[in-house]
């Protein structure tokens, strides 16, 4: 929790995945949903185990589309779903910048942070997929110091 406080704090660049999102938001003050079923008219979230693929797309996420991540991965990207648990209130400085078709908080961003994110889903499971690789892409450039040359 301290890191991703000193993290935001300091201008670093900070991308949450899953847990990483949800410990940026309560880092920052914010709360958890102990159970996506907690949450009135929530869609179904935890596909893991049980036969599910890692890389199943279980439904879409519709982001603000003037979000960085809608930059990144488009308006409404179809994405895996692996969690039980999820945002019930922001953490100071927190906006939602996209959620699922139930109303899960799905992604968010730092207002007036250079590159502080999170995203509920496990786009590290679906780098085949373009757009989930340039997640990762888009942070490492956002982790190279100014004027540093880009990776190939």
């Amino acid at each position: 929790m301290q890191l991703a406080r000193w993290a935001v704090e300091s201008g670093k660049p900070v991308f949450g995945v899953c847990r990483g999102h949800q410990v940026l938001n309560v880092a920052l003050g914010g709360s958890m949903y102990q159970d996506v079923q907690l949450i009135p008219h929530a869609d179904r979230h935890d596909f893991r185990g049980n036969g599910y693929a890692r890389d199943l797309r279980a439904h879409t996420v519709q982001l603000d589309p003037h979000s960085h991540l809608a930059q990144i991965v488009g308006p409404n990207p179809a994405v895996n779903s692996l969690h039980h648990q999820a945002i019930n209130r922001l953490g100071n400085g927190v906006r939602v910048v996209g959620r699922s078709p139930g109303g899960v908080i799905e992604a968010i961003e730092v207002i007036d942070h250079p590159y502080a994110m999170g995203v509920q889903w496990h786009p590290e499971e679906l780098i085949a997929d373009p757009a989930m690789l340039d997640l990762f892409r888009q942070f490492v450039l956002a982790c190279l110091p100014v004027g540093a040359a880009s990776p190939a």
